[in-house]
């Protein structure tokens, strides 16, 4: 009984913390995506998503498959820093959301 009281009791101080996750989806935004410059991610540009860290072991992103299967194709990262993957194309987001 005593477990059941103090579950009950955490997820009623969850729910009404302004900090919870539901809140925060409320009150989500939508605040501008930024490149590696601070600058606003443009729409119908061709971007790169890479590793800030040269030598870290690791490239772009690219669309491709694990070595075992045949479908579906999933995103993965490239093995070599000077191979930059498959570029990205920020789309409009639609208004309705």
């Amino acid at each position: 009984m005593k477990t059941t009281t103090a579950s009950l009791f955490l997820l009623f101080i969850f729910s009404i913390t302004q900090s919870s996750f539901l809140f925060g989806v409320a009150k989500a935004t939508h605040d501008a995506v930024l490149d590696v410059n601070g600058d606003e991610v443009l729409v119908g540009v061709r971007y790169y998503v890479v590793s800030a860290i040269w030598g870290a072991g690791g490239g772009g992103l690219a669309i491709g498959r694990e070595s075992d299967r045949k479908c579906p194709e999933i995103v993965v990262q490239r093995r070599r820093d000077v191979d930059y993957g498959h570029p990205v194309i920020k789309n409009k987001s639609p208004t309705s959301f």
